[in-house]
């Protein structure tokens, strides 16, 4: 970037402060697949691998690293011991996958090669430079970027990227679908709780005549609230905890190939706090039920 200043001073009047600038050259090489389909592989040097991994490397000119630039848990390539760029062949030392840059490129996979195979490759390539931008508070970003995207030498750029455009994207294309899926969840629930109540309330008049015969025996007014609170308690809560419960272990074995419990505490937050409103909602309907039977049932054998 010929006028990085115009870029720092930019972001600078939008309240933005670039803390990270980096950027470094890769090869776009085209082949063919097995198939006769287009196929690329990004070419970049073992100097711009060690900047941007920080661990020092050294290949020889039959030797190569390769990087899949998306999450393991993707998968879908093999673990091939040679590579063929270009009619050049090279030993693969080391398969690496991560996601370790945005995704901007028409591959996910780079070579990483010595100066001297670069040079060599550079005649049947196309060359370009990837720029990667780092603000300070990326979610309030996205008026810098649409000022950025308006500079002359913006005009040039082969392919572009932001977090704060992907995510006001997703926004947009979730917002129907959060609608709907609560729609959903509130009729979900208002089913739920109207199952509850018939089943407790449909024969109410046989649960009279129960506690009735039980109330000519002995049976006392404090104990009789305790068995019917015992009864309401079990139909609201055994099948709520056993659903939480549930939800738990699918949610678990969803986020352990994205890095576990230790790398999306956000979801946990916010799965307890779906709970815990869950639970609040359930224990009003609980008292308001548990009371409404008492009533009913003492006012029938009183």
């Amino acid at each position: 970037w010929s006028n990085q200043n115009e870029v720092y001073q930019l972001f600078d009047t939008q309240n933005q402060e670039i803390t990270e600038w980096r950027s470094f050259p890769y090869l776009e090489i085209k082949s063919q697949d097995y198939y006769g389909y287009d196929d690329y592989v990004n070419v970049i040097r073992s100097s711009d691998y060690e900047q941007l991994f920080m661990e020092p490397v050294s290949l020889s000119d039959a030797q190569c690293i390769r990087l899949l630039n998306q999450s393991p848990a993707y998968g879908g390539f093999s673990d091939a011991e040679k590579l063929d760029v270009d009619s050049w062949t090279c030993e693969v030392l080391e398969t690496r996958s991560e996601q370790f840059i945005t995704h901007i490129s028409k591959s996910v996979e780079y070579i990483v090669v010595n100066e001297q195979v670069w040079t060599q490759l550079q005649h049947n390539a196309s060359l370009f430079y990837q720029h990667h931008i780092q603000v300070n508070n990326w979610m309030d970003s996205a008026d810098a970027v649409s000022q950025f995207l308006l500079l002359d030498e913006a005009e040039s750029i082969h392919s572009f990227d932001a977090k704060v455009m992907a995510y006001n994207q997703m926004q947009k294309e979730n917002a129907v679908l959060f609608y709907l899926l609560t729609f959903l969840s509130v009729i979900f629930y208002l089913g739920a709780f109207i199952l509850l109540y018939l089943n407790l309330f449909a024969d109410i008049e046989v649960e009279k005549e129960k506690f009735k015969q039980l109330y000519k025996i002995g049976i006392t007014k404090k104990e009789l609230r305790k068995q019917l609170n015992a009864e309401t308690a079990l139909l609201f809560f055994v099948p709520t905890l056993i659903g939480i419960t549930l939800s738990f272990f699918y949610l678990f074995s969803m986020i352990q190939s994205e890095g576990g419990l230790a790398n999306n505490r956000s979801i946990l937050i916010y799965f307890f706090s779906i709970v815990s409103i869950y639970i609040a909602i359930m224990l009003y309907l609980y008292f308001y039920v548990k009371t409404k039977l008492f009533k009913d049932v003492w006012n029938g054998i009183a």
